[in-house]
């Protein structure tokens, strides 16, 4: 269960999408992204204290259809099904333990270190007509995978565009394949580190996938690909409007520029840590990649809006939908919902 598209970003890391937006507020690459402390609250202009800590844990189930993506028909047949459920949590503490912090960037004096981990566990049912990744064929019932991705991001306070450190990735994933009228399901494993300097950065890749290059980039100005989620949190756009974001993914030897679109802001029920599900002001953000000509499958965010009626009275992460495709011949599988359900943070 590979992601081809956006999110040059964290669940199963390849997260890559597209489209080609005229009238956006500014280029990425070279420009200095701006955060708000909105993951904190209110966009507050002071950073959290070093004592600040959040955890967020979410449920995770496959969709067939949401806003513009939508299995693909030649998914609907009987010679090839699957389903897609799991947990996904994110731990952010305003004060790293950079015990384990490898980085040549020069951080600027009394800046703190942010981290952010992650963990994706997800249970991924396939049934096909071709292979399954252990070498069987015709399981009748189909064949349940343990897919897992964790991930450790270091990075600067948003006053720094949120300037990644340094960042390390773990996965094990399926992905389903279609190749001369067959579907297979094959797996991979691989870890990703990337270590950041002033203005280049480091990429070393190990396992079923082997490589290593270096990239350029501008301090300030691009994100690495674990913090993503997190960022988006804080990346503060006007309805209608859109934003660019650069993003430094393993998938690419050089950072991508993604946009960023608030598509509307409108109030949508949802119920968190165990209460009654309650109308939420929230803000529905689209992404894909910069690229008219390869704009991939767009990703879906919902954002609470930062208000003294919203819970924790900051920006929240309520609902994240990732895209699926196949690979071989690039077929839209549906896509991964994320749905908020607890939260906990420490002042």
């Amino acid at each position: 269960m590979k992601k081809r598209f956006l999110a040059i970003i964290a669940t199963m890391l390849a997260l890559f999408l597209t489209v080609f937006a005229s009238g956006c507020d500014a280029c990425a690459g070279d420009t200095t992204l701006y955060f708000s402390n909105n993951f904190y609250k209110g966009g507050a202009s002071q950073p959290p204290s070093s004592e600040y800590r959040e955890d967020f844990y979410y449920t995770v189930e496959f969709i067939d259809k949401y806003e513009t993506i939508e299995k693909d028909s030649l998914l609907k047949n009987q010679e090839v099904d699957y389903d897609f459920s799991g947990t996904y949590e994110m731990h952010f503490t305003a004060n790293a333990n950079t015990q384990n912090l490898n980085t040549s960037v020069e951080i600027p004096e009394n800046a703190s270190i942010y981290a952010l981990t992650t963990k994706l566990n997800l249970n991924a049912w396939y049934k096909v007509s071709g292979t399954y990744a252990d070498g069987g064929e015709d399981f009748n019932d189909g064949k349940t995978y343990k897919d897992v991705l964790e991930s450790t991001v270091y990075f600067l306070p948003a006053g720094y565009g949120f300037a990644p450190l340094y960042s390390v990735t773990k996965q094990t994933y399926t992905s389903l394949y279609f190749v001369k009228d067959k579907f297979d399901v094959k797996r991979t494993e691989y870890n990703v580190e990337t270590i950041y300097e002033n203005s280049s950065y480091n990429t070393n890749i190990s396992g079923s996938l082997d490589r290593s290059f270096t990239g350029e980039y501008k301090f300030k100005s691009s994100i690495d690909n674990a913090e993503l989620l997190f960022a988006l949190r804080s990346f503060e756009i006007e309805e209608e409007r859109t934003k660019k974001i650069s993003v430094i993914s393993p998938a690419y030897n050089a950072p991508q520029s993604l946009i960023v679109r608030n598509e509307r802001e409108y109030t949508e029920t949802f119920a968190l840590d165990n209460n009654e599900p309650i109308g939420i002001p929230v803000k529905k953000y689209s992404m894909y990649r910069d690229d008219r000509f390869n704009m991939g499958i767009t990703q879906y965010f919902t954002i609470q809006k930062v208000s003294e009626e919203t819970p924790n009275e900051k920006a929240l992460l309520l609902e994240y939908i990732s895209p699926l495709c196949t690979n071989g011949s690039t077929y839209t599988m549906g896509a991964i919902k994320y749905t908020l359900d607890k939260t906990t943070n420490q002042a």
